[in-house]
Parts: structure tokens; sequence; C-alpha cells
């Protein structure tokens, strides 16, 4: 089996950087050069191109401070779909499910501020596209979050699929799903500095309550992920 210059990989991405492109990576799979999948996968619907953002890459990560004061101004539906599609979207270009299988990863919203959408726990197709499937209103536990994470117009909760996560990677599943809800909320934090928000992500967690849960039908989805949305107070 030939050896590959362990420097080879890292100038291809440096290069790939460079000039602006997707860095090309060997292909792995049978000798014939062909990648099958290491399972079975169902066609699955992917979230549509958003718009370029509207600050330089350099720009955004100069901005990106946590903020934990926000601004009473409430949040557009629009900007707020967005910036949710984004993180969901960015998750599944690197992680693509014929490959890593699809765990669950999902991004609810809880609204308090939102032009264009009631106060409540809003739960949406895997896909991200579309309005939310549904809707819950559980004060108790939307005060709750408010008091754990900021009092902010939005706040984005990544979700994973445990069960689903194990059966595909093992013991790694759990640590597997967390990076993935990981780089679905950062992404998602990049995309709204990007479009003038401030933001602030969490690592902990709220245990969702058993009725919310319960609405996740057939899948073990588990809160792995927060981010805080809207204009800085």
């Amino acid at each position: 089996m030939p050896l590959i210059d362990e420097a080879e990989p890292l100038a291809e991405l440096l290069r790939a950087a460079r000039e602006g492109r997707r860095p090309v990576v060997p292909e792995w799979g049978s000798a014939d050069g062909s990648v099958p999948p290491p399972y079975p996968q169902a066609p699955v619907e992917r979230p549509r191109e958003e718009p370029a953002a509207t600050l330089a890459v350099d720009e955004v990560l100069r901005r990106r401070t946590s903020v934990n004061r926000f601004a009473a101004e409430p949040l557009a539906r629009d900007v707020l779909d967005q910036v949710r599609r984004s993180g969901l979207a960015a998750e599944r270009r690197q992680w693509p499910y014929e490959i890593h299988g699809d765990v669950g990863i999902t991004v609810a919203v809880a609204a308090y501020r939102v032009d264009g959408l009631v106060p409540g726990l809003h739960l949406y197709e895997a896909s991200g596209n579309g309005g939310p499937r549904l809707t819950v209103d559980d004060a108790d536990w939307l005060r709750l979050l408010r008091v754990k994470y900021a009092d902010a117009p939005a706040l984005l909760l990544v979700c994973g699929d445990l069960d689903a996560a194990c059966a595909v990677h093992g013991p790694a599943g759990y640590a597997h799903v967390l990076t993935r809800c990981g780089h679905a909320g950062y992404a998602a934090l990049l995309s709204a500095v990007s479009l003038g928000l401030a933001a602030a992500p969490f690592g902990f967690t709220v245990p969702w309550p058993r009725a919310v849960r319960g609405l996740c039908g057939d899948r073990n989805r588990h809160h792995l992920f927060t981010v805080a949305l809207g204009a800085r107070g």
C-alpha cells in the first residue's frame, strides 16, 4: 500500500483556501474506485441555498463576540429562517448523509419576539425547509429557557437523535452527534453575525418536557446545543 506524504493533505487545503475552492481529497472505497455508502440510505431533501452573507469572512470573525444582553426590538422571521437554514445546510455539506448517516439533526426555535411568528416552541421538518410543522406553547418551560440562556428574541435549539447516532457509530455515537450539533449551531451563529445580528452559543442544555419530546415522533431527539439571537442590547 503506497504511503502518502503527511504534508500533502495540508498543502492541498492551503492551495484550496488561496484559490477559493473546495479541497480535492482522495476517494475511498472499493478497488474499482467506487464509493459505496456504509449502509442503505433513503434519499433526503436538501436545505435550499441561501443568499450570500452581507459581510466578509474576516469581518464576521472580528465581530464574533458572545452577547448576553439583547435589545427589545423583535427579530424578523425571514432573517431567523435564513439563519436556521444556513446552520442546517452547513452541517449537511460537511457531514453528507450518504457517508455519515442521518442522525436527526434539526433546529427548533423558541420564539419570544419574532415578527410573524407566535411566541412558543416551533418544531420543523428535518429538512429545515418550509414553515414550522408544529407549535407548542409551554409557558413555564419557555420561561425557564430565558432564565437559563438569555432574554433574546429567539433561541435556536439544535437537536440530534442519540439512538440513530449510536446505531450508526456505536460507542462514538454520542460524541459524533454532539459534534454535528455544534457544527450546525456555530454555522448558524456565523450566519447571524454576517447579517448584522448578535448571537451567543451555549453548550449546556435544558431537558425537554416529556410532552415536548413526545412530539418528535419515533425519533429519540435531544436538545444538545443552543444559540441566542437578536440585536445587541
